[in-house]
């Protein structure tokens, strides 16, 4: 009766092992699910930086095929002025007219 019981008990153990393995190990289930998840960030970040270089794309094209567009970024980034034109800064309250 005891070698019986000793097959089952070895299957069992086996069962048992190859289900930790299955679950615990380097190639196991939850490092697959680690690797989805990699996955899925990392898919994430690559829509993220496609999408900022076709805005940097965008913005070089309107830079150099868009006149008024490189007028107007002159204006707001650099603080230039056309020819003829007057700044006038507010400070305080008070006005000052800068002719350039």
């Amino acid at each position: 009766m005891g070698r019986n019981l000793l097959i089952p008990l070895i299957t069992i153990c086996f069962a048992v092992g190859f289900l930790v393995s299955f679950v615990f190990s380097d190639m196991g289930y939850l490092r697959y699910r680690e690797i989805l998840q990699d996955r899925e960030d990392l898919e994430t970040r690559l829509r993220d930086v496609a999408y900022e270089a076709n805005l940097v794309e965008n913005e070089i094209h309107r830079l150099t095929d868009d006149p008024d567009h490189l007028i107007r970024m002159a204006r707001q980034e650099l603080g230039m002025i056309l020819p003829g034109e007057r700044v006038i800064k507010i400070l305080d309250g008070e006005v000052d007219y800068d002719d350039q």
